[in-house]
């Protein structure tokens, strides 16, 4: 949704900080030390498939992470 942003004349801002602030909230986020050391719990790789569901994933922590960087160059750019 950030990269899409930038391409497009209708403003995600609000949806990407509902859905970054979310995911950094103690529901999404785990703590320093728990979840075997993932950044993120409850991630999903396929529903469909019944495959890694509720657990923690490598891409998503990379995902997520992602998001960030780009989250805060889009407010630098901003500022």
């Amino acid at each position: 949704m950030i990269e899409l942003d930038g391409y497009t004349k209708e403003s995600y801002a609000l949806d990407i900080e509902k859905i970054m602030s979310s995911l950094a909230s103690s529901q999404y986020t785990a703590k320093l030390g728990e979840n075997k050391n993932f950044v993120l719990k409850h991630s999903v790789g396929s529903i469909p498939h019944n495959n890694e569901i509720d657990v923690p994933l490598n891409y998503a922590d990379y995902y997520y992470l992602e998001a960030l960087v780009r989250l805060k160059s889009l407010k630098n750019n901003i500022q």
